[in-house]
């Protein structure tokens, strides 16, 4: 079965192009969201109520997680693996250890970067603070403010900045204003979480005053759950001149802010096959489902000599989204 797996995973390296290109510069980006503790395996019920296959989780996920960091590095390519938020609570050995063992794996595997999203906070700020101590990766978010400084809350960073392979990268963090309303008060006490656009608009020019090439964001709200019907009601407020600055989804984040290259987002635990890409901006959108059952992968093509995208290769036929079964992604045993 591991040889098995092996070969699979080859397949998908020869069908992402993983090999040295003297024109394009590749990103390979692993992303997730709303994880909720789903790091276990588990039985994927959708598929087969009366059989269900089981779902490796983050076992699974790690095998294809350092197979695709080996490979990029070996062709001096480039290597993410980013986090929309909510990653804890929701299961037994999210929020039994209080979040401990999710941010343990997250460590073991090697998460870049991982936003606040609101469940981050269901066990309180004490909580949510301990958790920013032991990840080894920054927990993001550009709207989270100190209501006793009026300034970023001390243990998170609104983004963060990575220079490789000759390439500025910024990655910024944004959470749900609704973070507010959905948690007990004395869950967030002396936090605020502002209005979403001024605040990602504000990173981004900042990111781009620094000299980013590339602009990602990683934001805890998610696409409309019918993305027709939402750019259809977004071109209707174009139409009208109204703009929103609070409770954006992922669409109208990607149609208002300039500058952003790509979003991750999440929060709806809606996953998208293919990204949504904005027509005015170009902003490409992905979205994974929730609960640790699918890892999400993108190739991203940076033109070098203009270094701005160039394209982007899906690992499967129309999808960049790969659901976890145990007979497909053999679940590493020492995760």
């Amino acid at each position: 079965m591991i040889k098995y797996f092996n070969i699979f995973l080859l397949i998908g390296f020869i069908a992402l192009g993983l090999a040295a290109d003297d024109d394009n510069l590749n990103i390979y980006i692993c992303y997730t969201n709303d994880i909720h503790g789903g790091i276990t395996e588990q039985e994927a019920d959708f598929l087969n109520p009366n059989f269900p296959p089981m779902l490796g989780g983050g076992a699974s996920a790690a095998n294809i997680i350092f197979e695709y960091r080996k490979r990029a590095r070996e062709n001096g390519d480039i290597f993410l693996l980013l986090d929309a938020g909510d990653i804890f609570q929701g299961t037994p050995v999210g929020t039994k250890t209080a979040g401990k063992a999710v941010v343990d794996y997250m460590n073991q595997v090697g998460y870049d970067a991982v936003t606040a999203g609101n469940h981050d906070f269901d066990l309180g700020k004490e909580v949510f603070v301990s958790l920013t101590k032991q990840a080894n990766f920054p927990i993001l978010s550009a709207n989270l403010v100190d209501k006793s400084t009026d300034s970023i809350f001390s243990y998170i960073k609104p983004y963060i900045i990575k220079e490789v392979a000759g390439l500025k990268i910024g990655i910024f963090g944004i959470t749900t204003e609704a973070t507010e309303q959905m948690s007990f008060p004395q869950n967030i006490e002396g936090l605020n979480f502002t209005s979403e656009l001024p605040a990602a608009q504000q990173t981004v020019d900042a990111l781009r005053r620094q000299g980013v090439d590339l602009v990602i964001g990683l934001v805890h709200m998610g696409l409309p759950y019918n993305a027709e019907e939402g750019y259809k009601e977004l071109l209707e407020a174009d139409r009208q001149n109204v703009v929103k600055e609070t409770y954006l989804n992922a669409m109208e984040m990607a149609h208002y802010v300039k500058g952003i290259d790509i979003l991750f987002g999440g929060h709806i635990h809606k996953g998208y096959d293919e990204p949504w890409a904005d027509p005015k901006n170009h902003t490409l959108v992905f979205q994974n489902y929730g609960n640790g059952g699918n890892l999400g992968m993108v190739k991203i093509e940076i033109d070098r000599a203009s270094k701005s995208i160039a394209g982007y290769t899906l690992p499967g036929k129309d999808s960049g989204l790969m659901l976890l079964t145990e007979d497909e992604y053999w679940p590493n045993q020492e995760i």
